[in-house]
């Protein structure tokens, strides 16, 4: 935690103050010695330093949530990129979301990142805890390769892959398609981008076509810039 922390403390305005206050007296006290200094002197020296070490243990206590809500407005940006491919159906909607793997307890399911979504706030499966292995996220995790899925297979009780029944009640009713995009860094998957949309690309023809193939296209552009961010 340190060795992150020093590069963005060093970047604070206030800690050039804090070492300014302190660097002209402790300058005074060694041209002078510290016993020929005048007693306001020493306090100013010491409340300078005192200075110094609470501003530098708040900025290390604080980093963390920085760093979070940082990289929250990083990803949001990036998972914006999908808004121009809603320009060819401007009537549908176009989803994006982030999954990681995360323990609760003694489980471990696939969770969507606490505001690593867009155009989701609004429906229950910003929620989703989806099990290992399970869902188009486990087996897009599993084969590190982009997977598609379309509208009625989404929804299909007997897929092998398939939710718990109260999983898939949070699924979003109006999907007709979903594809999910491994976010991979040195061969090792770290997240999965998952696209979602209620136009129906089943028959993919026309503008329908072209739509698909600019969400592939997009996925994997955006997973690629995601890699860079997600540890």
């Amino acid at each position: 935690m340190l060795r992150n922390s020093l590069p963005v403390i060093l970047k604070q305005p206030l800690f050039y103050t804090g070492l300014l206050l302190a660097a002209i007296p402790v300058a005074i006290s060694l041209a002078l010695g510290w016993s020929r200094i005048a007693g306001y002197h020493k306090v100013f020296i010491s409340l300078a330093a005192l200075y110094m070490i609470i501003y530098c243990v708040n900025q290390y206590f604080a980093l963390p949530d920085r760093i979070r809500r940082e990289k929250t407005d990083i990803v949001k940006n990036i998972l914006q990129w999908i808004q121009p491919i809603n320009i060819l159906e401007t009537s549908k909607e176009i989803r994006a979301n982030v999954c990681i793997r995360k323990h609760f307890g003694k489980d471990e399911c696939y969770v969507i990142v606490n505001g690593w979504h867009i155009n989701m706030d609004k429906y229950n499966d910003k929620n989703i805890k989806i099990p290992i292995n399970r869902g188009l996220t486990g087996t897009t995790w599993n084969s590190q390769a982009q997977r598609w899925l379309d509208y009625p297979e989404i929804f299909d009780p007997k897929r092998v892959d398939g939710l718990p029944a109260e999983e898939m009640e949070k699924v979003w009713p109006e999907m007709k398609w979903i594809c999910s995009t491994p976010i991979v860094k040195n061969s090792r998957v770290l997240g999965i981008l998952n696209l979602d949309g209620n136009l129906d690309l089943l028959n993919s023809d026309g503008i329908k076509s072209i739509y698909k193939k600019m969400v592939l296209a997009t996925a994997i552009k955006m997973a690629d810039e995601l890699a860079k961010y997600i540890c």
